[in-house]
């Protein structure tokens, strides 16, 4: 039994310490801003639907006194809480991926300043489907291989800008909804399209963004408000990624 224990964490440790597994943030390379005149494609990853978390607590008396409890069955026995916020789930589904458009616009633009040819990837980039890349075995290789989508564009960089998760959350108190969030879990990577190794990369420890909104999901009148904040926060997430890529450009000036 020790001995599989053993296996086990040295397993377990090896799969966190590989390239593919660990996706741990990468910083721009300087070297990357003397390759002026190269080209830097700038696409989307394929988006996942935004999320709508409906989060219960139901209060419950004990010897005449309420207590809050967390129920683990937050849509079974609220069947009023779905329907009211059935239009908010319906509008979600509605949300078109195209939320980083103002992102790579100010890439385009920032990048073509510093001497880059930098343009606009327009078909999405389904990572899920591209293949393992198995050419490098340090943490500086992406875990799939972008090499055929980016020379396929015609880029010498490729930057794919992702969302891991994005939506609201409905905040409960039995059938009273007291609060709403918005947020924005962001990614963004650079490859080198010769060897699919990372020239750049957020990391899986980058920061989500979360904000509070001033609206109720149980009011058809208020989805347009929470999309809004929702629209906002993305376009945050997006300046962020901006000011982390471009943060270390100036210090390589004379």
């Amino acid at each position: 039994m020790m001995k599989r224990h053993v296996i086990l964490v040295f397993v377990v440790i090896l799969i966190f310490t590989s390239g593919c597994a660990s996706m741990r943030a990468v910083p721009l390379e300087r070297s990357f801003w003397q390759d002026k005149g190269k080209r830097v494609g700038i696409a989307m990853a394929l988006l996942p639907k935004p999320e709508l978390d409906v989060q219960v607590t139901t209060t419950a008396m004990i010897l005449g006194r309420s207590f809050l409890q967390t129920d683990d069955h937050q849509f079974g026995d609220y069947a009023v809480i779905m329907h009211e916020t059935d239009g908010l789930r319906k509008a979600f589904d509605n949300i078109e991926a195209e939320c980083f458009d103002n992102v790579r616009r100010l890439f385009i633009q920032e990048l073509g300043t510093q001497g880059f040819d930098a343009f606009r990837v327009d078909q999405p980039v389904d990572v899920q489907t591209l293949p393992r890349f198995n050419g490098g075995s340090d943490a500086l290789h992406a875990c799939r291989d972008y090499r055929d989508v980016g020379t396929s564009a015609g880029a010498d960089y490729l930057i794919v800008f992702d969302i891991r998760r994005y939506g609201a959350v409905c905040r409960y108190i039995d059938l009273n909804n007291y609060g709403v969030d918005v947020f924005v879990e962001p990614a963004a990577e650079m490859i080198d399209v010769s060897s699919n190794r990372v020239v750049w990369r957020t990391g899986a420890g980058y920061g989500s963004l979360s904000r509070l909104v001033d609206a109720s999901c149980d009011r058809p009148d208020h989805i347009p408000i929470i999309l809004d904040s929702l629209h906002d926060a993305l376009d945050v997430a997006g300046q962020d990624l901006v000011k982390d890529f471009f943060s270390g450009k100036d210090a390589l000036k004379p």
